[in-house]
């Protein structure tokens, strides 16, 4: 139980970190869409880079979603795999032991 509370709190800690570095790169994407979109409208050249900027974007909301869901059902496997295990041992614990 201890350990399943600490390898719980390293893995919010890492997810955490990977958050705040996945919320950097696209903070920096977009404020470099937002300040040079003048520019890249003005250049025809440039509607790739717009279009690969809002497609790395995109892909950033589905694969965050994707993780979410991925969460979701990982703990709902473990919780159901702990259930059945603890339903296994049910049996064997002696109700009287005199």
């Amino acid at each position: 139980m201890v350990d399943d509370c600490i390898a719980s709190n390293q893995l919010s800690t890492m997810d955490l970190e990977t958050l705040k570095r996945r919320r950097s790169g696209l903070k920096d994407r977009t404020i470099f869409l937002c300040r040079d979109l003048d520019t890249f409208v003005r250049e025809v050249r440039s509607h790739t880079e717009i279009s690969r900027t809002i497609d790395e974007l995109s892909k950033s909301r589905c694969k965050d979603a994707h993780d979410a869901v991925e969460v979701a059902i990982v703990d709902d496997e473990k919780r159901r795999n702990d259930i059945l295990k603890w339903m296994d041992f049910e049996p064997e614990v002696p109700l009287n032991s005199r």
